[in-house]
């Protein structure tokens, strides 16, 4: 068991450099903190387009942001009519130098860019009600007819942006491939370093953030919801996102998930791991009591002595 909770934790724990180890084996951090653990101030802008690889509408920037201070901003968005019928829109996180103001982000010294899909189709909430309320008279009824219920566009409310604050070494040969999906390589001289990991918690974008588009809706607000993060909980809640991705491809829709969505997010790691290793406590002592009788019955050779209540 104490095995299992070993390779578990090396799972979510890259193995890191020691100071010994030359900067040629390692992926150091471009930007580190100053012995206080602060970052020199950084700029954070997000965009919105209708296309993944193009940046249309600057939502807003956030000019001094701090890697170690999480911050909320509330912002207005303006959809596209197209957006309600075909679907697509995407959020572009985009993390640039402080000093940088150039109008267009790629020309950056550096660059970190992020994007998400913000249109969720699902059934309007108020038919969800109406389904739910005309249920028992359906059966009363028995209509064999089913009921077609066309889906709604969803816009996700918050925008979650999280930022690594480790400032770790990791061994190049030694980098597991989810990690690998995140680190921004850029070369110095002759070593190559790492740009802050930055990503978009999906894990986060929950269904009672989702705003229906109606028609007549031309703007939504959205909320920019920004923390500092492990690279541990990056990798488990990027892993737990796939396997989220993956349930709902099996046939689970959005709703299902939702409450596994809530369980890593708004649940403490801790709290989560020490559940899980009770839990996991419980059922060995359960498996040891079940042999402790199967070998008590066993080596029984009569009923002697034995009550019949």
């Amino acid at each position: 068991m104490f095995y299992n909770f070993f390779q578990l934790y090396k799972l979510f724990t890259p193995e890191l450099c020691t100071t010994d180890e030359p900067d040629s084996l390692c992926y150091s951090p471009i930007i580190r903190p100053n012995s206080e653990g602060l970052y020199d101030l950084l700029q954070i802008r997000v965009y919105i387009s209708k296309k993944r690889d193009t940046l249309e509408q600057l939502v807003t920037t956030i000019e001094n942001a701090q890697v170690a201070d999480a911050f909320e901003k509330a912002v207005q968005v303006k959809i596209p009519p197209s957006v309600a019928n075909d679907g697509y829109l995407f959020a572009h996180v985009i993390l640039l130098p402080h000093k940088f103001e150039g109008k267009n982000p790629m020309q950056a010294a550096w660059k970190v860019h992020v994007a998400s899909q913000m249109i969720v189709f699902q059934e309007p909430t108020a038919t969800i009600f109406n389904l739910l309320g005309e249920e028992e008279s359906e059966k009363k009824e028995k209509k064999t007819a089913k009921k077609v219920v066309s889906l709604a566009a969803h816009f996700r409310s918050v925008l979650p942006i999280r930022i690594v604050s480790d400032a770790n070494r990791y061994k190049k040969n030694k980098v597991s491939g989810e990690l690998a999906d995140y680190l921004t390589i850029q070369r110095q001289q002759s070593n190559e370093g790492y740009l802050p990991i930055m990503f978009i918690d999906e894990m986060s974008m929950r269904s009672k953030h989702l705003v229906e588009l109606a028609d007549a809706n031309s703007a939504v607000n959205m909320t920019i919801n920004y923390e500092p993060t492990s690279v541990a909980k990056l990798l488990l809640l990027t892993s737990t996102a796939r396997s989220t991705k993956q349930l709902m491809q099996h046939g689970f829709k959005d709703k299902d998930v939702d409450e596994l969505r809530g369980l890593f997010t708004e649940t403490s790691i801790v709290l989560l791991f020490v559940t899980f290793f009770v839990s996991t406590l419980h059922l060995l002592f359960d498996a040891l009591a079940f042999k402790n009788d199967i070998s008590f019955w066993k080596g029984r050779k009569s009923m002697v002595g034995l009550s019949t209540k």
